[in-house]
């Protein structure tokens, strides 16, 4: 039986959809966890990569150059900027979109990290405009690179 299933396509599918799922609800731990602690957990960093590692026998693409390309192409210069400006990004933020972009690949990484910088600019603007936020106050982006992750993965269609 089983081996009419993996034949069939239907097993890897339901892997497909289990590694989907995971992954969605990595992001939303670690967007909660940020949210309300500002810090994102090396586990859950952990846990996107390794879905990363798995997705790479599951989904036909993204290839593993545009991963590990996915992995760098937006975090590294997050990385410099915050190294060059104290307090610009945290390690966690950073981290965690390294593990998206291994994940999803370049080109969807790009399109999280517009989103998630739109997303997270806009949320800035309304409480600064409400009084709620001063110029120097920092805020968890975690939730919004989780969000820029989570639209990515879901319009890319995997």
């Amino acid at each position: 039986m089983a081996g009419k299933l993996v034949t069939a396509g239907v097993l890897p599918q339901v892997l497909q959809g289990a590694v989907g799922l995971l992954y969605l609800a990595v992001l939303g731990a670690a967007a909660w966890k940020d949210w309300r602690t500002k810090r994102i957990h090396n586990g859950f960093v952990a846990a996107i990569a390794l879905l990363g590692v798995v997705s790479l026998w599951l989904f036909p693409s993204p290839l593993l150059w545009d991963r590990v390309w996915g992995a760098c192409i937006v975090s590294l210069p997050m990385f410099l900027l915050a190294f060059a400006v104290r307090g610009a990004f945290g390690g966690g933020d950073i981290k965690l979109l390294a593990a998206g972009g291994f994940f999803l690949g370049w080109r969807a990484v790009l399109f999280a990290a517009c989103t998630a910088f739109l997303a997270g600019g806009l949320y800035c603007a309304v409480m600064l405009s409400c009084k709620k936020m001063g110029r120097k106050d920092r805020f968890a982006f975690g939730p919004f690179l989780a969000f820029g992750l989570a639209v990515a993965f879901l319009e890319t269609g995997f």
